[in-house]
Order: structure tokens, then C-alpha cells, then sequence
């Protein structure tokens, strides 16, 4: 008996490891809907779920930032279309604060911020220079951004930044501390079972 209640404290760390593990795991998983067992309803990872309604709010926000840079009248200034990105990454990492769940880990949400940064610092001076010609001869242009932007987010591949973050230091630390308050919680429980035990055996 005694033996068994000395493994509470490492069923304990095991729990909070698994369940950081999890938390992650659906963060991701499954990609597609899928039907819950003995149930009607379906069941999608968060962020393949979020996907298309993150993509739209972050080309739309972008749209905004870089509109009024792309209609000038000749090349946009690489200073100005640098100061807009900025813009725009900044506006997007409040957006995706706002709509990812708080139960998702800060240390997790910087990571899918920093791909979406990643995303805009590296497609938008591609694309500004042709999307400015376009807008002086057709107005509606702005349209073209938006939706440009949003497929560049669909397009990126999740299981990509699955084993970025699955792999990244910080999720090792969230584990590993998770792990360790399961472990000092299995210890105060033996601790209390030992107590209860010494009284009831005087």
C-alpha cells in the first residue's frame, strides 16, 4: 500500500506533461472535421478551424495599413512600405491575441504570431510594387491585397508550425513545468495520506 502511494507524485508530473501534450495536440488536431464518436457533432483542431476567419481579419487589417502607400502616384518609398509592415505586423498580433482562446499558451500564441509576421515581412514588398500599378488604373485594386493576403495564411502548411512549436524550447519548459506542479501536487497528497494513515495506526 505504502509502496503504491509513493507513485502518486510521479502520476502527478506525468498528468500535467499529458496534458500540456494534449492542449497542444488540439491546437492542431485534427485538421479536418471530424465526427465525434456516438455523437452528430464534429470536432476540428483551433487553428485549421480559425484559419479562414484569422486570414480574413489579418488581410483585411493589412488592406488598411498599405492602402493609402500603394496608391501614390510613383514607386512606394522602401521606408514607407517598411513603416506599414510594421504597422500591419503590429495590428495583426493584436488581432490574433483577441481571437485565440486564452487556454492556447502565451509562449504558443508568440510562435503563430511570428509565422504570420514571418508571412507579411517576406510576401509584401513583393507584391506592393505591381499591386500599386494595378491600383492607379483600377481602384477596386484594394480587394487584390486583402485577398492575397489571405491566401498566403491558407496556404501555409499547419504541420509546419506543428513541429516548430512541438519542438521549440519554450513548449519543453511549459511541459516540464506543468510535469512539476503535477509532481509537488502528488507530493502534498502523500503527504496527507501518510498523515491520515499514522493517525489511523497509532
Amino acid at each position: 500500500m505504502k509502496l503504491l502511494l509513493l507513485l502518486i507524485p510521479l502520476i502527478g508530473a506525468a498528468a500535467g506533461w499529458a496534458i500540456i501534450s494534449i492542449l497542444i495536440k488540439i491546437i492542431f488536431w485534427p485538421p479536418e472535421p471530424t465526427k465525434i464518436l456516438f455523437t452528430n457533432r464534429l470536432f476540428q483542431g483551433l487553428l485549421p478551424h480559425k484559419r479562414s476567419e484569422l486570414a480574413k481579419g489579418i488581410g483585411e487589417i493589412i488592406e488598411t495599413n498599405l492602402l493609402s502607400a500603394v496608391t501614390a502616384e510613383a514607386g512606394v518609398a522602401p521606408e514607407i512600405i517598411d513603416n506599414l509592415t510594421d504597422t500591419a505586423v503590429k495590428a495583426a498580433r493584436e488581432r490574433l491575441d483577441k481571437k485565440i482562446p486564452a487556454l492556447v499558451p502565451k509562449g504558443i500564441k508568440h510562435r503563430i504570431a511570428g509565422v504570420v509576421e514571418d508571412i507579411i515581412r517576406r510576401e509584401i514588398p513583393a507584391f506592393v510594387d505591381t499591386l500599386a500599378d494595378n491600383m492607379r488604373c483600377d481602384r477596386d485594386g484594394g480587394a487584390d491585397l486583402c485577398r492575397w493576403a489571405e491566401e498566403k495564411i491558407q496556404d501555409y502548411d499547419l504541420s509546419q508550425l506543428e513541429t516548430t512549436i512541438t519542438g521549440a524550447k519554450e513548449t519543453f519548459y511549459l511541459k516540464a513545468g506543468a510535469a512539476a506542479i503535477g509532481f509537488a501536487s502528488g507530493l502534498l497528497q502523500l503527504l496527507i495520506a501518510a498523515l491520515v494513515i499514522n493517525n489511523l495506526n497509532p
